[in-house]
C-alpha cells in the first residue's frame, strides 16, 4: 500500500501559487516545488501527471484570484472605473501573476472581445454596468468595454515591466479622461 500523502493537492497548488507570485512562472518546476514542500518530486508527480497539469490547475487558481480582485473593484462608487482601477492595482501588487495571465503568448490568439468573454459573469456584470451608466447597448457597450480594457492593460503593462509608475490620482484622471473621450466618440458615431 502506498504511503499516505503528507499534503493535499490544494496545498501543492497553494505552494506553487506562492512560488509564481514571488518568483514568476518561469521559476516553477517540480524541483522548486518539492524543495518548498520539503519532499522529493515523486509525490508531486503522483498527484499530477506532469508539471503542465499542475500549471493548468494553478492557472485557474490565479485567474480566480484575479477575478476576486476585480469583483472587489466592482463594488466601488463607480463600478466600471473600480474594475479598471482594480486591474491596475493587481498588476502593481502582483506583477508576476499579472505577467502570467496577460503577458504570456497564447497558443490560440483571441480578439479582445473573445478574450473578455473568458471572464464570464464578471464580464456580463461589467457590460450591464456600462449599459446602465452610459445608455449604450450591445456592440457600442462592448466597444467601450474593450477600449477601456486595452487602455488599462497598457497602464498595467507599463507598471509590470517597470517602464512607468503612476500615482493613484494619475490613474484616476487618465481612466476618466479616456472613458469620457471614448464614450463621446462612440456616441458621435452612433448619430
Amino acid at each position: 500500500m502506498a504511503p499516505k500523502a503528507k499534503f493535499s493537492r490544494e496545498e501543492v497548488i497553494q505552494t506553487a501559487f506562492e512560488i509564481v507570485r514571488t518568483q514568476g512562472v518561469e521559476n516553477l518546476n517540480a524541483r522548486a516545488l518539492a524543495e518548498k514542500l520539503k519532499c522529493s518530486t515523486s509525490p508531486i508527480f503522483t498527484m499530477f501527471g506532469n508539471m503542465e497539469e499542475a500549471k493548468q490547475e494553478l492557472f485557474l487558481k490565479v485567474k480566480e484570484y484575479y477575478m476576486h480582485c476585480l469583483q472587489e473593484g466592482s463594488r466601488e462608487k463607480i463600478p466600471f472605473k473600480g474594475v479598471g482601477t482594480a486591474n491596475i492595482k493587481f498588476a502593481a501588487q502582483e506583477p508576476h501573476l499579472y505577467r502570467w495571465l496577460f503577458m504570456t503568448k497564447e497558443e490560440n490568439v483571441l480578439t479582445p472581445g473573445e478574450f473578455l468573454l473568458q471572464f464570464g459573469d464578471l464580464g456580463q456584470t461589467v457590460m450591464q454596468v456600462i449599459e446602465t451608466a452610459t445608455g449604450l447597448k450591445g456592440q457600442a457597450a462592448r466597444e467601450l468595454y474593450e477600449n477601456m480594457w486595452i487602455f488599462t492593460h497598457g497602464i498595467s503593462a507599463l507598471i509590470v515591466t517597470g517602464v512607468c509608475n503612476f500615482s493613484e490620482e494619475e490613474i484616476s484622471r487618465k481612466l476618466t479622461a479616456v472613458f469620457e473621450g471614448t464614450l463621446l466618440s462612440i456616441k458621435k458615431a452612433e448619430q
